[in-house]
């Protein structure tokens, strides 16, 4: 498995912590389920957006899940 970020926690009902690396535009999840999952090469705007935004979990599942690479890191 992949060496994990630290994470930050944020508040959600769909996810407990978060990293993004503006470097490699790696956002880092962890779900409240406690799988952790990276999606690559998302913009920095997509990252603010989705940490401003009131529905974090709305804004993944309609700007961030299906536009991006993912994959399962950590269970």
């Amino acid at each position: 498995m992949t060496k994990l970020p630290d994470l930050s926690p944020i508040k959600s009902r769909m996810f407990t912590h978060h990293h993004y690396d503006p470097n490699t535009r790696k956002m880092t999840l962890r779900y409240t389920n406690g799988a952790v999952w990276e999606h690559d090469d998302v913009p920095a705007e997509k990252n603010d957006a989705f940490l401003g935004n009131m529905s974090k979990g709305r804004y993944f599942n309609d700007r961030i899940k299906s536009n991006y690479v993912a994959r399962k890191v950590a269970e």
